[in-house]
């Protein structure tokens, strides 16, 4: 197998769980508690890496970036 044809694959399997949106399927949520904070969205979506021993517990995005809270190897990371 190339080095193509698996990231052919690799390519395909993510595909199968992205779903594409209208523009006029999106609602903008304004956040009462924080007015400063700008609503805007991504052209390009990033990719977040975390550890795959972890999991995501809650997460918040603001003005300043991601904020997660992870389960790292049954202890809580903040």
């Amino acid at each position: 197998q190339t080095q193509f044809g698996s990231a052919n694959e690799d390519l395909s399997i993510f595909l199968q769980d992205c779903r594409l949106m209208r523009k006029d399927e999106l609602l903008v949520v304004n956040s009462g508690n924080t007015p400063r904070v700008p609503d805007c969205f991504q052209r390009t979506p990033r990719k977040v890496n975390i550890a795959d021993t972890s999991s995501i517990l809650s997460m918040a995005v603001d003005g300043q970036g991601i904020h997660l809270y992870l389960a790292l190897f049954n202890f809580l990371d903040i």
